[in-house]
């Protein structure tokens, strides 16, 4: 019994591990091939001159809360809904895997909002550091939403597991 907790633990280590990757990709990579040459000359340049982030800061990123999310439901385009769905539907999993992942999670629904604020904020922060991407407090929003939803998706699935026995 011990050994099969064990390997449970461990795949779903490697599934959590694989899943942070994938977002990775296609967060700041938008399924696009990973190029350490140039991703090592935007960091370098932008190190080299922080007037550059600056410039993205006040120019490009989005500091006000809904500003996007009202607009996607103004355009209500495909690719609005996509990119409006696409960031809770990619957060979903964080919210699901973590309780799992570490178990003895002390009040886990903060941890998890807490975690998936964090995690976001990393993604937009390394997209503005290696200008990639714009920073957009909204992605923030609907990425920690749906890390939250997808720890409400984990309590359902652990009651009817609990409850089924």
């Amino acid at each position: 019994m011990r050994l099969k907790r064990m390997s449970f633990s461990m795949l779903i280590t490697a599934m959590f591990a694989a899943y942070l990757y994938i977002v990775v990709r296609v967060i700041l990579f938008k399924f696009h091939s990973i190029d350490m040459e140039f991703i090592t000359q935007q960091l370098w340049k932008h190190l080299q001159s922080p007037g550059l982030i600056l410039d993205q800061l006040t120019v490009r990123a989005n500091f006000i809360p809904f500003h996007e999310i009202m607009l996607y439901w103004e355009k209500a385009s495909f690719h609005a809904l996509v990119n409006f769905m696409g960031n809770i539907v990619i957060f979903i999993p964080f919210g699901m895997l973590l309780p799992l992942v570490f178990r003895r999670m002390s009040n886990p629904l903060s941890r998890v909002l807490l975690l998936s604020f964090t995690f976001s904020l990393g993604l937009e922060t390394a997209q503005l550091i290696l200008a990639i991407g714009t920073f957009d407090v909204d992605d923030l929003i609907l990425n920690t939403f749906g890390g939250v939803l997808g720890y409400g998706v984990f309590l359902l699935g652990s009651k009817r597991v609990s409850s089924s026995h």
